[in-house]
This record gives structure tokens, C-alpha cells and sequence, in this order.
């Protein structure tokens, strides 16, 4: 039985020897940046040459070869698995009022005028603002507020008040009420 053809063994030799330069690196001999390797595969024995083109190649005893450097991408692959939790991040701006909270007081419930009530912060906490309602029994209650406004001690606003009286005197029961809002001093 006779054995492989010559051209057989060329085409074989050219296959190995391009097989082995990828395996061992050899695609990296390429010497500009196509994304394609071109090279000449001699006819007689298969041996194998990385050149810049296939115009490179001597025809009547090489031909020629050329294959990319990189593949076309696979398919994406599955997540990975959640990372750690990041250190946690520094402090924010200030300029949020910690402590702040709501105070109030309470007027005569009479048909007295004109009324006023006021109320103050804790000690070493001031004032943020301020507001007023009226406690009325009736709807058509003819009550009117005066005025409603901070009470400033030594520069500071320290507390609110406000004062209403009757437009037209009547015998319906009512009652100012006023809040104000207080936060430590800083």
C-alpha cells in the first residue's frame, strides 16, 4: 500500500507547523497591527513564515495564509456572584437640623379679647419658626389674628407668640394656639 502523496504530507507538515506557532506564540510574531496574520507556507516542505502581507509570499514556491487575531466573540457568559459590600461613604454635608422638634402652648378656650399666647424653646436652643391656629368653637367665629411673630432675647430668636382678638364681640367660646420649632443653638 503505498504511503501519503507528497502534496498529502506538505498540506500536513503546513497544518502542524501552523497549529504549533499558535500554540506556542507564535501568532504574536505578526509585524504590524491588522487584526489579520498573513503568512507564506513553503510548497516543498510546509514550513511556515509570519510576514506583513500576503503580497509577501513567493508564488512559484510558497502560497499563501492568512487568519485573524482574534476570534469572533462568544456568547456572554453567566454573572458572577455579588461582590462584598463597599466601604461605607463619608459623611454628607451639614446643613441638616439635627434635634429639631415642636413645641406648644395652649390659650384660654373663653370668649375673652383679645387673647395672646406665646411659647419658648428649651434652654440653649433657639427658635427655627414659627405659627399660630385658632381653637374655635363655632364656624362663623369673627376672630382675627394681630400678630404673629419670634421672641428675641439677646439677638437670639428663643420662642413665638402671637395675639388674635375679636372682630365683632361674641359669646362663642375660642382659643389661640401657637408652635414653634426648636433646635439646639450652635
Amino acid at each position: 500500500m503505498p504511503g501519503p502523496s507528497r502534496l498529502a504530507r506538505v498540506q500536513g507538515v503546513a497544518l502542524f507547523t501552523l497549529i504549533a506557532l499558535a500554540a506556542t506564540g507564535g501568532v504574536a510574531f505578526a509585524t504590524h497591527d491588522s487584526p489579520t496574520i498573513h503568512a507564506c507556507v513553503a510548497k516543498k516542505n510546509g514550513a511556515v513564515r509570519i510576514v506583513s502581507d500576503d503580497g509577501a509570499c513567493d508564488t512559484g514556491r510558497e502560497f499563501p495564509l492568512q487568519w485573524s487575531k482574534q476570534g469572533v466573540p462568544g456568547p456572554q457568559g453567566d454573572p458572577g456572584p455579588e461582590g462584598p459590600a463597599g466601604p461605607e461613604g463619608p459623611a454628607g454635608p451639614g446643613g441638616g437640623v439635627a434635634g429639631a422638634h415642636d413645641v406648644f402652648a395652649l390659650g384660654l378656650l373663653d370668649s375673652t379679647s383679645p387673647k395672646g399666647v406665646e411659647v419658648m424653646c428649651p434652654a440653649g436652643e433657639v427658635a427655627l419658626g414659627g405659627g399660630f391656629n385658632l381653637g374655635i368653637t363655632a364656624v362663623d367665629t369673627p376672630v382675627a389674628v394681630q400678630q404673629s411673630l419670634p421672641i428675641i432675647e439677646s439677638g437670639q430668636p428663643v420662642g413665638w407668640q402671637m395675639e388674635a382678638r375679636e372682630v365683632v364681640a361674641t359669646d362663642v367660646d375660642w382659643r389661640p394656639v401657637v408652635s414653634v420649632i426648636c433646635a439646639p443653638a450652635i
